[in-house]
């Protein structure tokens, strides 16, 4: 059987092995890149995340295909033309702990922006019992990514500082107190949740000066979609320092992103990896124009729906940053809403479902692609979804997901009314499709 719009000849590796030969495929092919004037590569991503698939330190051999095989495989294998314009791709974690052999060792600053410091695990590959200290140069030599010339993807999101995991800053951070500080038991009922303290301009240069060299070391790789850095809330008030300053601590952020974004490598082209900040907090100082000046995206992990948008700031954002055409916008979903069974509801907006005015459930992955496509009311031009096959009831399945592909992917059976996700371009500009047989390089996307 051959697949809609895929050569015969990668069909049948999709179709028999639930992944492409990477040889069949060469560097913009199969899929559709998108890059322009702001010097950014961005590429649409379509894919899942592992709940706790961390890729430093003990990750076990031929992870990414092991992932890959159990949702992945079989959306691409049934369902390749929604892969057209997006990569398949997958998510996974960092932490900040983790990127040390010895994370009680501190660095100086010149150690810690040199990618090729002795304590960096990158450095250390193996440790020879099965498994691999550097997940991220495993996935990205697989045979499904090869470095960028494979079909698929790796997002890789950084944590610096406490999100839904603890212990995130190194230890030499933790013993400081000037740097951080320590939260007890959060909402998701974890202790030891250690935040940085971004209102300190050294802790700022800390965290810079360990995106340096991650960036380097990574940041010049066309297997990466984007360098997802983890959000920074401030936990719970109790807790915090009686001396932390809002203000200062956005603004640190803020500067933390100007940082990061100078010190990526650049390519041939003079591009640069795409930089997306989950959930960033806004306030006088701290702006959706900010972002875009800085060339930094935004990424949503809480996945949800809000009707009408107006009620959220997180979503005003998303739409504001997508409309102006300048940067990335994605969704990079957890399961915490639902595996919770929090409900949420909906407004008269028309919809694939049926819900009217009053409606409330929980969200399905049918229901957030469609919200997060090119028609649907916050559109993003990326999607990623943690399958929460591990949370009883939760609707986030392996089957859902892959049934959100078929019905609302690009060329999916209701896109013609709804509309495709995640959005296949930038500023407006569709971006053609990039299959074998046409040319290599594909056009650029003209970015305000």
């Amino acid at each position: 059987m051959k697949l809609p719009f895929i050569p015969a000849v990668i069909s049948t590796l999709l179709m028999t092995a639930g992944l492409a030969n990477a040889e069949s495929c060469v560097s913009g092919d199969c899929v559709t890149s998108q890059s322009g004037a702001s010097g950014i590569r961005q590429y649409g991503g379509l894919g899942t995340k592992s709940y706790d698939k961390r890729v430093f330190q003990k990750t076990t051999k031929g992870w990414f295909k092991t992932d890959w095989n159990k949702v992945m495989a079989k959306a691409v294998r049934d369902h390749s033309c929604a892969f057209e314009e997006h990569y398949p791709t997958l998510v996974a974690k960092v932490h900040w702990s983790e990127a040390y052999i010895d994370s009680s060792r501190k660095p100086t600053r010149a150690q810690a922006r040199d990618p090729n410091w002795s304590n960096y695990v990158w450095n250390h590959p193996e440790n020879g019992n099965g498994f691999v200290y550097d997940g991220i140069t495993a996935a990205l030599n697989d045979p499904l990514i090869d470095n960028g010339k494979g079909i698929a993807k790796l997002s890789v999101r950084v944590g610096l500082t406490a999100t839904s995991d603890n212990r995130i800053p190194p230890v030499w951070m933790r013993n400081d107190k000037s740097l951080t500080w320590v939260e007890g038991v959060n909402t998701n009922k974890k202790a030891d949740n250690w935040h940085v303290r971004f209102d300190n301009p050294t802790a700022v240069e800390h965290a810079a000066d360990f995106l340096t060299a991650f960036l380097a070391k990574y940041g010049d790789n066309k297997g990466i979609h984007s360098v997802n850095l983890g959000e920074y809330y401030f936990g719970q008030k109790k807790y915090r320092p009686s001396n932390l300053n809002r203000g200062k601590y956005l603004v640190g952020v803020k500067n933390l992103w100007a940082k990061v974004a100078a010190a990526a490598p650049r390519d041939a082209d003079g591009n640069r990896v795409n930089i997306v900040q989950t959930n960033p907090l806004f306030d006088s100082q701290v702006t959706v124009n900010d972002l875009e000046r800085l060339g930094i995206g935004m990424s949503e992990s809480d996945a949800r729906l809000d009707l009408p948008i107006t009620k959220a700031v997180e979503s005003v954002a998303l739409k504001k940053l997508y409309d102006g055409g300048k940067v990335h916008v994605m969704i990079d979903g957890d399961a915490r809403y639902a595996c919770q069974s929090r409900r949420q509801g909906w407004d008269g907006t028309p919809n694939p479902f049926g819900h009217k005015n009053g409606y409330s459930g929980v969200a399905t992955p049918q229901e957030l692609l469609w919200y997060h496509g090119e028609n649907g009311p916050v559109p993003t031009h990326s999607f990623f979804l943690t399958i929460a096959n591990w949370c009883k009831g939760a609707p986030q399945t392996s089957a859902n997901f892959i049934d959100a592909v078929k019905s609302f992917g690009r060329c999916g059976t209701e896109t013609a009314k709804w509309g495709a996700a995640p959005a296949a371009s930038l500023n407006g500009n569709r971006v053609d499709s990039i299959l074998p047989g046409k040319p290599s390089s594909p056009p650029a996307v003209a970015i305000k």
